[in-house]
């Protein structure tokens, strides 16, 4: 249950706003989505990340905070200057990087627990990430 779904859109933009999902609703089913994200925060996400699927995208100065089900889960964008604050999920509670050709830069990570993997990012294939901070992220079953 996302509050907004996107399929194969080309040339979205999210500017300077503000997506609250009162720990009932992910916020982008982004399907194939080509997204541009800047300045936005996305918030309190229940039952789905923060962005689900997006492909090819840009997503920049942006804050994910207390998505229970992650922040983004994606394959070949550039996610850059953000943060990721108390994100949980299965796998990779901030970012779940699949595929390739991901660049992840200038973010941080803090708190973002899994059950699994990745607690901060979770990323197959060949992707880059450069300059980021990890503070208190973890998988859930270590202890």
């Amino acid at each position: 249950r996302d509050m907004f779904i996107l399929e194969r859109a080309k040339g979205a933009e999210l500017l300077q706003s503000d997506f609250d999902g009162s720990l009932k609703y992910g916020i982008f089913y982004a399907e194939g989505t080509r997204l541009k994200m800047d300045g936005c925060v996305v918030r309190n996400t229940g039952d789905g990340r923060g962005i689900f699927n997006m492909y090819a995208s840009v997503v920049e100065n942006s804050v994910f905070s207390f998505c229970q089900k992650g922040g983004i889960y994606c394959q070949g964008s550039t996610i850059r200057n953000c943060h990721f604050v108390n994100c949980r999920g299965k796998s990779g509670a901030g970012i779940l990087a699949y595929g390739s050709n991901t660049v992840i830069e200038n973010c941080s990570f803090i708190k973002c627990i899994t059950n699994y993997s990745g607690g901060g990012i979770d990323a197959t294939g060949r992707n880059i990430i450069r300059n980021c901070t990890f503070e208190e992220c973890k998988p859930d079953n270590i202890s």
